[in-house]
């Protein structure tokens, strides 16, 4: 669930985050993060870890300066964007409400080689439109 906007989020385990998840200790919690009482982390066990992963990244040069959680949402939309997945997936995979959060965080997609076939099509559109036939 996500705490600002209420909206469930389902997201399946990519085979990637799987094989990662199977280096870790098993815990016997019912949840990746989990505390030393095997609860679930609240977002005050999870904003000064992330903090503290966010600082040891930066100071590596692995990511940019002042990257949160935000920019991740954005570029799992980008990138859903790019793939041609569609909106529902923009919208759900993370956990937005409506469709124009999609579009606003997809706003920084790639979307010139689009632009180039649609001008294509619409050149081939404009020629045949152009061609005169006379009666």
């Amino acid at each position: 669930m996500r705490g600002n906007t209420g909206e469930e989020v389902v997201t399946p385990i990519s085979p990637t985050l799987q094989a990662t998840l199977h280096l870790l200790p098993d815990h016997g919690a019912e949840t990746v993060l989990a505390s030393s009482l095997r609860e679930a982390w609240t977002y005050n066990c999870v904003s000064p870890a992330w903090h503290r992963f966010k600082i040891k990244l930066d100071e590596e040069g692995l990511i940019a300066p002042g990257l949160t959680p935000k920019d991740l949402r954005q570029t799992v939309a980008t990138t859903s964007y790019e793939a041609e997945l569609g909106e529902r997936p923009i919208v759900d995979l993370p956990g937005e409400r409506a469709p124009s959060m999609a579009r606003y965080y997809s706003r920084s997609a790639n979307i010139a080689e689009k632009n180039r076939e649609a001008m294509a099509t619409m050149e081939k559109e404009n020629e045949r439109y152009a061609t005169i036939v006379k009666p």
